[in-house]
């Protein structure tokens, strides 16, 4: 929890869901984001720089979970999408890398969907890894818990989870 000053000395406690942006919107700012986002795009579409070493460019390395708070994965994404033969599978190749493994990217996703700021992105990146798993064969919650999470039958019964991972996918055919 963080204190904020209000008024001249009186202290306000503060959450996470205080941390969405404030002020009076100011004609120009959001054109003057839009010409930096521009620039930035231009500059890598001059530069020549590949689809990874363009996303080092843009520091998005250092961005960790934060990335997509990062005006600069927009800028990546576009540029990703000016300069490959199929963004969608670069970008979730890249974002992976980034994370570390598929799950990890699936629950950075799934966390980024519930912050208003990045949902959208989120949200349509979180829908083209669900039709990647799709077309790889993995049509059941069981098939993604498996090839994702890595959840053998010892996971699962270390979890304690009363019912089989593998009768869902049979059962809910009658559904």
């Amino acid at each position: 929890m963080a204190f904020q000053q209000r008024g001249c000395c009186e202290p306000v406690s503060t959450t996470e869901e205080d941390d969405e942006e404030r002020g009076l919107p100011l004609p120009g700012l959001e054109s003057l984001t839009r010409s930096n986002s521009q620039k930035q795009l231009d500059e890598l579409v001059e530069s020549g720089l590949g689809s990874i070493n363009s996303f080092a460019a843009l520091k998005l390395d250092d961005a960790g979970e934060n990335i997509f708070k990062s005006p600069a994965l927009k800028v990546w994404m576009k540029y990703v999408k000016r300069v490959e033969d199929n963004p969608t599978a670069v970008v979730l190749a890249k974002l992976k890398s980034h994370f570390g493994r598929s799950d990890d990217l699936a629950i950075a996703l799934q966390k980024a969907r519930l912050v208003k700021s990045t949902e959208k992105t989120a949200s349509k990146l979180q829908t083209a890894q669900f039709e990647q798993w799709y077309a790889k064969g993995w049509a059941t919650t069981a098939d993604v818990v498996d090839n994702v999470f890595k959840f053998d039958a010892a996971a699962w019964r270390a979890l304690d989870v009363r019912s089989a991972p593998r009768q869902s996918a049979s059962h809910t055919a009658s559904f």
